[in-house]
C-alpha cells in the first residue's frame, strides 16, 4: 500500500536525521498514518495536472483542459506551492 502523509516540516527533518526518538516520533508517526490518504491500487502516474492544463492552453489544445478536470483528484493541490505556480493566474 502507499500512502500520502502530511507531516511538519521540522518533524521531517528531525526523524530524518534520526536524532529524534522515544515514543512520542511513534507516536507522530501513527497519527501522520491515521490521517494518511492511500492511493489506490493500480493508480497511474501522478503528475501536476494545473500544469499539464496549462501547456494544453499554450499550444492550443482547448478541449484536453475539459477531460482533466472531469478527471477525479487523488491528492489535493498544494495551496502554497500552486498559486507560485500560476503566478495568480486561474485556469479553472
Amino acid at each position: 500500500m502507499k500512502l500520502i502523509v502530511d507531516i511538519d516540516e521540522v518533524m521531517y527533518k528531525l526523524i530524518k536525521s534520526e536524532q529524534y526518538t522515544g515514543n512520542n516520533g511513534a507516536d507522530y508517526s501513527a497519527r501522520a498514518i491515521q490521517r494518511g490518504t492511500p492511493l489506490p491500487k493500480g493508480h497511474g502516474r501522478l503528475i501536476d495536472g494545473t500544469e499539464l492544463k496549462r501547456k494544453f492552453i499554450v499550444y492550443g489544445y482547448d478541449y484536453g483542459g475539459d477531460v482533466l478536470d472531469d478527471m477525479p483528484t487523488i491528492i489535493e493541490a498544494d495551496k502554497a506551492e500552486s498559486e507560485d505556480k500560476e503566478g495568480g493566474d486561474s485556469f479553472d
